[in-house]
């Protein structure tokens, strides 16, 4: 699969007129960061893959996205001055459609979150609401364009995220 995707991408790049790749990097990252890596360690580690481990992937993937997104709309300004705009997402899309998609892939994240959470018996608990706080936070500075420290914010959300899934889940098995 992977060689398979590697010729496609070769094709697509060369000649005079290559086709656009703007967003592929967003996804290829999010996808490696979320399916192929959880995938890959479940079955390297236990020898299968149970389905909570994809459906979290998915998640990851989400937040992975999301996280990417905010990433290329931080450096508009950079890529714009670099004469980049052919491969920035942000800059292709707008400022406005990257916002909502961020949104919109952290609503995801949060609605699949909530489901599975409920699906599997993992218990809420008190820092997952944090992190809604935060996030709101975070997406009110997004809509300002008080770029510069989001990324930053971002990952420490992430370290909330990670802990509390973590006691939710160890709490859940308990």
């Amino acid at each position: 699969m992977a060689l398979l995707a590697t010729f496609a991408l070769i094709y697509c790049r060369r000649g005079e007129e290559p086709l656009p790749m703007v967003g592929l990097r967003e996804v290829v990252v999010a996808w490696a960061v979320g399916p192929v890596a959880m995938l890959s360690t479940s079955v390297y580690l236990i020898g299968e893959v149970p389905w909570a481990v994809v459906l979290y992937a998915y998640l990851v993937m989400l937040f992975a996205w999301a996280f990417l997104i905010l990433e290329s709309a931080r450096d508009v300004p950079f890529a714009r001055r670099m004469g980049r705009s052919d491969t920035s997402l942000a800059l292709r899309l707008g400022f406005q459609w990257s916002f909502q998609g961020f949104l919109l892939l952290m609503v995801s994240f949060y609605g699949m979150l909530l489901v599975l959470g409920i699906a599997m018996g993992h218990l809420g608990n008190f820092l997952l609401v944090v992190t809604i706080a935060k996030l709101k936070d975070i997406s009110e500075d997004f809509r300002v364009e008080k770029l510069n420290h989001l990324p930053d914010k971002f990952a420490r959300l992430a370290s909330f995220l990670g802990v509390g899934l973590i006691i939710s889940i160890l709490a859940g098995l308990s």
